[in-house]
C-alpha cells in the first residue's frame, strides 16, 4: 500500500509540463523506480534467499543431525515437497522431533502429518548430509490432520512405546510397533504439548480445561477447570499440577497460575487445592512487558510470562517463570 500510494503520487510529477517540469520529473522517475525495485526484491529475491535449499550450505526447512559439540553437520533429512510447504508456511518450523528410541525420531509439521526418522540415515540413504530429500520410514496424519504446533509426548511402559500428540482438532494416542507408528486411540478434544505424569496423561485445551486421561485407553478421567490460554502446557512437581493460563497475545503484564493436587496410590482422586492451602509464594517487583520479535512478520508482540519451569533440589522445589 506504501508502494502504490508513493507511486501514484509520483505520477503526475513524472508526466507534468511547465517550467521546472524537468528536473522534478526526473526526481519523481527515480522514486518509482526505487520503489518498484524495493517492492520486487521484498516479494520475490528475499523469501527465495530465506528459504533457499542447496543441501551444502543452506538448509532451508530441514531436520539436522549435528555432532556432540554442535562443530559438524552430520546428517539431515529434507521433505521432498520443502518448496512447496515453505511457500504455504506448511513448513516443520514449529515443533521439534521427538526421540522414540530403538534409534528412532518423529517430526510434525504444519502440513499435518508425522513423519518416523530413523536417526543413523535420515535421508533413507547414506545418511551423510547433502541434496537428498526424503526417506522417512512412515508418513502418518496428525490427530484430525491439523498443523503440529506442539511437542508430541513419549512414554515407555510395560515394554511399549507410546507417543501422545495434541492439536487444535484432538488428541491422539500411538504406539511404536516395529519402527511404526499405530493409532490406538483419538478423540477431538485439542490441546497443546501433552505430558505424561503419575500414570496418568494431562493435556491443556487453550478453551479453559485440564483433560486427565488413562495413557493407554484415552478414557477421559478428569475435566479440571483451568483459564484460558495459549500455547501452554501443564507441569507436574512436588505432587502438584501447575499450570501457567493466560494469552500473550493480549499483551498483559501479569500471569495466573492454576495449581492441582496429583492424585496419590491411595487416593485417585483430583482436586484443586484446599482454600488458603499455600504451597508457594513468590513476590516479584513490577516489570515492564517483554518483547517478542516475531520471525514471520518482524511485528513486535508484548508479553508478560509465556513459560514456567519447575525442578526439584535439596533445598526444596524451585519454580522459575520466563517471559
Amino acid at each position: 500500500m506504501t508502494t502504490i500510494a508513493i507511486v501514484a503520487g509520483m505520477l503526475p510529477i513524472a508526466f507534468g509540463r511547465g517550467a521546472g517540469s524537468g528536473s522534478r520529473a526526473s526526481m519523481a522517475v527515480t522514486i518509482i523506480g526505487g520503489q518498484v525495485l524495493c517492492l520486487l526484491l521484498t516479494l520475490l529475491i528475499t523469501p527465495v534467499v530465506y528459504s533457499y535449499f542447496d543441501g551444502m550450505r543452506a538448509w532451508g526447512d530441514s531436520v539436522l543431525l549435528l555432532s556432540p559439540d554442535a562443530s559438524r553437520l552430520l546428517q539431515n533429512w529434507t521433505p521432498t515437497d520443502q518448496a512447496d510447504l515453505d511457500s504455504r508456511d506448511a513448513d516443520l518450523g514449529s515443533t521439534a522431533p521427538a526421540l522414540l528410541g530403538h534409534g528412532l525420531a518423529v517430526q510434525g509439521g504444519k502440513d499435518g502429518i508425522l513423519r518416523v526418522l530413523r536417526l543413523a540415515q535420515l535421508n533413507g540413504h547414506n545418511g551423510a548430509a547433502g541434496p537428498t530429500t526424503g526417506g522417512e520410514l512412515q508418513s502418518i496424519p496428525t490427530p484430525g490432520g491439523e498443523g503440529l504446533f506442539s511437542a508430541p509426548a513419549v512414554w515407555r511402559n510395560a515394554g511399549r512405546t507410546w507417543l501422545f500428540v495434541a492439536d487444535r482438532a484432538g488428541t491422539a494416542g500411538y504406539v511404536l510397533t516395529r519402527g511404526r507408528l499405530a493409532r490406538q486411540w483419538e478423540n477431538p478434544a485439542a490441546g497443546t504439548s501433552p505430558v505424561v505424569a503419575g500414570g496418568l496423561l494431562w493435556v491443556y485445551d487453550p478453551g479453559g480445561t485440564l483433560a486427565v486421561y488413562e495413557p493407554t485407553s484415552g478414557k477421559a478421567i478428569a475435566a479440571l477447570l483451568a483459564g484460558p490460554g495459549h500455547w501452554s502446557s501443564p507441569i507436574v512437581t512436588a505432587g502438584r499440577v501447575v499450570l501457567p493460563v493466560g494469552d500473550a497475545n493480549q499483551h498483559r503484564t501479569d500471569g495466573v497460575l492454576d495449581l492441582y493436587r496429583l492424585p496419590s496410590d491411595d487416593n485417585r482422586e483430583l482436586v484443586a487445592l484446599e482454600p488458603d492451602e499455600l504451597i508457594l509464594e513468590i513476590e516479584l517487583p513490577p516489570v515492564d512487558a517483554s518483547v517478542y520479535l516475531k520471525a514471520m512478520d518482524r511485528k513486535r508482540w508484548s508479553f508478560p510470562q509465556v513459560g514456567v519451569a519447575a525442578a526439584r533440589t535439596a533445598g526444596g522445589t524451585r519454580i522459575a517463570l520466563a517471559g
